[in-house]
């Protein structure tokens, strides 16, 4: 009867939706796309120069980039065993630090025991109480 009309109806005029939202959809997912597109190949044109092409080359950078800065470590010990001697000075002056010096070396100790605390949370799975078991 005219039930059954109005209902294909309106299943025809949502249908006739769909098909437009579909439509409109695939519209922006191709001009996404194009400008995606776009916007790689001006990135690899603007880069080419940092592009290898020799598979072998690019199949040994792993290994290169691990053994070079393997072999920045030692000038890093020498840094750092520069830094303690300069640690253990100023520890062994203590009483001559001035307020700034003796601030900087407090605010350093918080932010170690900070990243402590985050790296115990961390560990604990997200929870500040207890270990989950």
């Amino acid at each position: 009867g005219p039930g059954g009309r109005g209902r294909s109806g309106a299943g025809a005029m949502a249908s006739a939706t769909l098909q437009g939202l579909q439509k409109a959809l695939m519209g922006a997912g191709k001009a996404g796309a194009e400008a995606a597109g776009a916007r790689y190949a001006k990135l690899m044109a603007d880069n080419a120069q940092y592009v290898v092409a020799d598979k072998a080359a690019v199949d040994a950078m792993p290994r290169q980039y691990l053994f070079s800065k393997l072999a920045e470590l030692p000038g890093a010990w020498k840094h750092a065993g520069q830094e303690l001697e300069v640690v253990k000075a100023k520890w062994a002056a203590r009483g001559e630090l001035t307020g700034s010096e003796a601030a900087v070396g407090v605010a350093f100790a918080a932010e170690v025991f900070a990243w402590f605390c985050v790296g115990e949370i961390i560990g604990r799975g997200g929870t500040l109480l207890d270990y989950q078991v």
